[in-house]
């Protein structure tokens, strides 16, 4: 295969992968922005919504790390394929299980297998980089993926716009379909290197096996030392899972509830609570393009790479903490969508922080680290909806919530200032 022949094949994969990656979150937002008419079909209250808000969260985090695992063995590609089908029939069906004789019941058991399909999808784009690239387009590839995955929310929000006009069940099916249809051109038009004889081959190994802590110096160690050396692997990553944990709450909150947020404290109509809730994703996709290469002038002009890191977490955790405190005595519509880009557009920053910090620390094991840390950081997410939808049915408002996770944001900073290190992880 000529040069321009690669190149030209790994843009279509890429292309390929970006599409998935667009549609799961875009896909994602639909349920959320039709909270309202599908707790009308159900004649359920927002803390069962919640707890169907959650199905996807238990679904995805089930599936988060064997998806990863399976993508490895078969193909990220393939895998990626296959779960845009079941996702997408998950998302078709999810208006039929209203109307069964076991409604919420069949609608759990939709959100279920939404969440279970599309937990695959980040592992397997990250497994189609980086056996389907060079090494030198790895990164800009990547933000690329993650740019694009930011976005799709928005690219959902804006549809549910369109509930003015027509019926919620009519954007379950038209997104569903067009799934389906995504995933089959894909099936067609997919690169043999994204499932190649080498990547399917390829054996499942542990994903964190003892051997792995580094302990590869313990010849060399008295036990003293090679305590202390198990005892700051734990401490590190137990302050990478509190941090990431708090991204995934913190995020949860506006992924999940802005449309509601703007329904029920603002007084607006759910279409255009559903578009105006969709702009605040448009900047977050943008700023997650930024953050990288601005991270990387800092580090060119001579900062040090975690004072860069500090920096980056500071801007994605202090910036939207302000913003949640400002938006609990904001009542204008406007104001309040200005205030909410502002806000994701810092905390997009976070790239740049979190997990540009498991690189410098864990590039060999990054993917199970962030595996770890993201399965644990959606089990939290997932409880924080659940919590979130009663603490709005119990005060009638976001308030409350949006103090508590203001000071999440607050306490998150803390603890990578104060208990992430610069030392690697591994040998």
């Amino acid at each position: 295969m000529s040069l321009f022949q690669a190149e030209a094949s790994g843009s279509r994969v890429m292309f390929t992968v970006a599409m998935i990656m667009c549609l799961v979150t875009a896909d994602r937002q639909i349920f959320n922005a039709c909270i309202d008419p599908v707790r009308r079909s159900l004649g359920v209250g927002l803390e069962q919504m919640g707890i169907l808000v959650s199905a996807y969260l238990w679904g995805y985090v089930a599936l988060n790390l064997p998806g990863g695992a399976l993508a490895d063995r078969v193909g990220g590609l393939n895998v990626l394929i296959c779960a845009t089908v079941v996702w997408s029939a998950a998302l078709a069906l999810t208006p039929m299980a209203t109307s069964t004789s076991i409604p919420f019941a069949a609608t759990f058991a939709c959100r279920l297998a939404f969440g279970a399909a599309s937990g695959v999808s980040l592992p397997a784009s990250a497994s189609v980089v980086g056996k389907s690239l060079p090494a030198e387009e790895r990164s800009r590839r990547i933000s690329i993926v993650f740019a694009v995955h930011n976005g799709g929310p928005a690219i959902g929000l804006a549809s549910a716009s369109l509930l003015g006009i027509i019926d919620w069940p009519v954007l379950f099916y038209a997104f569903g379909a067009f799934g389906v249809c995504l995933a089959g051109g894909s099936l067609v038009r997919s690169c043999p290197s994204a499932s190649s004889p080498k990547s399917s081959t390829q054996r499942f190994t542990p994903l964190l096996r003892a051997e792995d802590i580094p302990d590869t110096r313990a010849s060399f160690m008295d036990d003293g030392q090679l305590l202390v050396e198990r005892v700051h692997f734990a401490q590190q990553l137990m302050c990478l899972i509190m941090v990431h944990s708090i991204i995934n709450i913190t995020y949860a909150l506006t992924q999940y509830w802005l449309p509601v947020y703007f329904s029920n404290d603002l007084h607006m109509s759910l279409a255009g609570s559903a578009g105006m809730a969709a702009l605040p994703f448009v900047t977050m996709a943008c700023c997650a393009f930024m953050s990288g290469p601005a991270g990387d002038r800092l580090v060119a002009r001579g900062w040090n790479k975690l004072a860069v890191r500090r920096f980056m977490m500071a801007i994605s955790h202090f910036g939207p903490a302000v913003c949640l405190i400002a938006l609990a005595h904001i009542w204008n519509p406007c104001l309040a969508v200005g205030v909410l880009m502002v806000m994701l557009g810092m905390h997009a920053f976070n790239a740049a922080g979190f997990h540009a910090h498991l690189q410098d620390v864990a590039a060999s094991k990054a993917g199970t680290i962030l595996g770890i840390t993201n399965t644990i950081g959606n089990l939290c997410s997932s409880i924080s909806t659940v919590i979130i939808g009663y603490i709005v049915e119990q005060t009638g408002n976001f308030k409350l919530v949006f103090y508590m996770c203001a000071g999440m944001y607050c306490l998150g900073f803390a603890v990578f200032l104060w208990g992430v290190r610069p030392e690697k992880l591994f040998g």
